[in-house]
């Protein structure tokens, strides 16, 4: 029971210190996965409007935070007559986020001018140019804004494995406590005397360490796996700016609620596990459990295993794990909506 204690107090003393040095040791790279290219050409002399000019803008999607390691190549292409022009690598302005280039094209008419983007995303964004000879007027500015998914890397995989570790913690942590209502509920006997007694040695340790590996990676997910860039759920004010961020966070309040419930009663249940006495030693005569057909056919099941404080505590965790169940299936649809709505509104 103490190392119990003392593996979930130092989880959640480690949850807490993370908390407070966030912002000491936040990686610069982690932001959303989306960017935002927009592209602008325009003759760089009305005189000469075959000479190009063209300026990208590249940010970050969702929090418009300027990209300063962008790759990007131009290109132009005369749809139906079989013209390519290919332009100056785009390089950056020295403005933050934005880069700039020139393109040559080979004749006059309708040209295609795309950005390609190579880093951080993998794409291109297109334009229409209408490209006419010098009529003392200047050409109008071409246009156009995309959004382009940011590519696959390590950070998506050791995000897959945080939220595989949760679940495994999760998953684990319920199964034992699933183990501690079964067992409880139908081992009768010296044998079932045997089975709680080897439940309640480890019991303590393998929520312990469940525990720590929830604490551990739940942390990792509020930070990076949350519908913001990091420091995430941290920094709650950012989640409201968001569409859906309210609900969010007061969904995600309740989960955490949920969670010190179950870790509190978790202990309860572990402390009940190593002392209590009915649950250690085999009924004898005279007051020993009625055998679990017995109590079945007298349909008082409930009630007999309500005077069994180890089966009455495991029973309680498992609703408070369902209705965290449930609670986190609200979590994930709010953080698909806020992508929706955020995509809806750019």
């Amino acid at each position: 029971m103490r190392r119990f204690l003392f593996v979930a107090l130092a989880a959640l003393a480690l949850a807490g210190a993370g908390v407070l040095f966030s912002q000491a040791s936040a990686p610069a790279e982690a932001h959303g996965k989306e960017v935002q290219i927009e592209l602008r050409c325009a003759p760089a002399d009305p005189r000469a409007p075959l000479d190009q000019s063209c300026e990208a803008v590249v940010s970050f999607a969702d929090d418009a935070e300027p990209v300063s390691d962008a790759r990007l190549t131009l290109e132009g292409v005369r749809p139906g007559k079989g013209d390519h022009a290919t332009g100056d690598a785009i390089r950056p302005t020295g403005e933050p986020g934005h880069y700039a280039g020139t393109i040559r094209l080979s004749a006059y008419g309708t040209w295609i001018l795309s950005a390609q983007v190579e880093a951080p995303a993998e794409g291109k964004v297109e334009l229409t140019q209408e490209v006419l000879p010098p009529s003392g007027t200047a050409s109008p500015v071409a246009q156009a804004r995309a959004r382009l998914l940011i590519s696959f890397n390590g950070r998506d995989i050791a995000n897959i494995a945080a939220l595989i570790a949760h679940l495994l913690g999760a998953l684990v942590l319920f199964a034992a406590t699933a183990a501690v209502l079964v067992v409880g509920g139908t081992a009768q006997g010296q044998q079932g005397a045997d089975q709680r007694r080897r439940i309640a040695r480890w019991f303590p340790r393998l929520a312990g360490a469940s525990f720590a590996l929830i604490a551990a990676s739940g942390f990792y997910n509020a930070m990076y796996n949350s519908p913001i860039r990091q420091p995430g759920l941290l920094h709650p004010g950012d989640v409201t700016s968001i569409p859906f961020g309210d609900a969010y966070l007061i969904a995600f309040g309740v989960k955490m609620l949920l969670a010190v419930a179950l870790t509190l009663g978790t202990a309860m249940l572990a402390f009940r596990l190593r002392r209590s006495v009915s649950w250690l030693v085999p009924g004898v005569a005279g007051g020993a459990q009625a055998p679990f057909d017995e109590i079945t056919s007298r349909k008082s099941l409930l009630a007999e295993l309500r005077k069994d404080a180890c089966v009455l505590w495991a029973a309680t965790n498992l609703l408070a794990g369902g209705a965290l169940l449930i609670d986190v299936v609200v979590l994930d649809y709010l953080h698909m909506l806020s992508h929706a709505g955020a995509l809806s509104v750019a």
